[in-house]
């Protein structure tokens, strides 16, 4: 991310800027990616990106999402000017069985893009949030369709908080950047994210399962910590264990081991509301 302009925190209000943001992105990137769309609003940057007709590879971002989702069909929302909020689209040589490791490099690939931009020592929770401080700064969302026997369209959707408006209080737990060790844009960022996802895209499948699964559990608040998960009405309790190489969470409950999945399963720190 070198050679970009900064702005201080402050004024990190810019409007988002299709052209800048191409013209930081990597090499490989800006190739990959067919097609760069800002928008002012949009229901949902995954929706949008998912209507569009064209083959290849879309990536849009929105001032402002009105019908975000999170996992579950929980929301997420954002005042207009204050995130960056993105979604790639693109086609995959996989079939969906195959892209269980997707979500969590995804996260990975986030994670890294706010450290980079930001200097803020942020972490993972499992399965798809990114947390600083012990309070959520960004989700990941992705979403699978299969288009033949070995290929399936991948969207990737992100929500970044970066500058809460003073005049609105912030949902409680969430954290936004306005800690942020280095000076940045909203622009740098989305160039920032949009590099490593499209690195994630372009090279899945190289990194072995068990590389991924310790890559996140290293970076991960939850582990070692203990635990509450809730899971259909039911209510278990342990120590974070760790991940198995399908990226299912492994709860120790002191009588043996259980591993849930992300689709199942919601989860917090023991007298925590993270």
């Amino acid at each position: 991310m070198s050679g970009m302009q900064s702005t201080d925190l402050d004024n990190a209000g810019e409007q988002l800027d299709a052209g800048f943001i191409q013209s930081h992105l990597t090499a490989e990137a800006a190739e990959y990616i067919d097609r760069l769309t800002v928008l002012d609003v949009a229901e949902s940057t995954n929706s949008w990106v998912k209507q569009q007709p064209e083959p290849g590879v879309v990536a849009c971002l929105a001032e402002e999402q009105t019908g975000g989702r999170g996992r579950r069909g929980r929301s997420w929302s954002s005042p207009a000017g204050c995130g960056v909020l993105l979604s790639v689209r693109a086609p995959l040589e996989h079939p969906a069985s195959a892209l269980s490791m997707l979500s969590m490099q995804a996260g990975l690939g986030v994670l890294q893009a706010i450290k980079q931009v930001t200097g803020l020592a942020v972490q993972l929770k499992w399965p798809n949030d990114v947390m600083l401080d012990g309070s959520k700064l960004a989700g990941i969302l992705v979403e699978l369709q299969s288009s033949g026997p070995h290929q399936t369209t991948v969207v990737i959707g992100t929500g970044i908080n970066v500058r809460w408006p003073e005049s609105e209080p912030m949902p409680q737990p969430l954290a936004d950047c306005r800690a942020a060790a280095k000076q940045f844009t909203r622009n740098q960022l989305a160039a920032g994210v949009l590099n490593e996802l499209s690195n994630v895209l372009m090279h899945f499948g190289e990194t072995a399962a068990c590389s991924v699964v310790a890559s996140w559990w290293q970076n991960d608040l939850l582990a070692d910590q203990p635990v509450q998960i809730e899971q259909g009405g039911k209510r278990y309790t342990g120590r974070a264990a760790g991940l198995d190489q399908d990226g299912g969470f492994v709860l120790d409950t002191g009588n043996g081991v259980m591993t849930f999945h992300s689709s199942e399963a919601s989860i917090r720190l023991i007298n925590s509301e993270s």
